[in-house]
């Protein structure tokens, strides 16, 4: 995989199957898709904080980096908030 360039859509792909595959436990917060140094994208599995363990995934699939990201509930709503806000053109406090 060194010097491969990851390309978003190869990433998007790779995403929504695990996304789909890990479904919707409660303390799965979501899956997004990140600059990542010079091998293009990566993959960010959202979990809620002390859930880490309960994802096994491996360091890569299909050739994208996927990294697990521990978030507090509060912090996720905060940033879902600040996203609509922005959407709708109103103001976050």
């Amino acid at each position: 995989v060194k010097n491969m360039k990851i390309a978003f859509d190869k990433a998007e792909r790779v995403a929504a199957r695990l996304s789909r595959k890990l479904g919707t436990p409660d303390w799965f917060l979501g899956v997004g898709i990140e600059p990542y140094l010079r091998e293009g994208f990566m993959i960010s599995v959202r979990v809620q904080h002390g859930h880490s363990q309960d994802v096994a995934l491996p360091d890569r699939i299909n050739g994208v980096k996927v990294k697990v990201v521990e978030r507090s509930i509060a912090r996720s709503l905060t940033a879902v908030t600040r996203v609509r806000a922005a959407v709708d053109g109103g103001e976050v406090f």
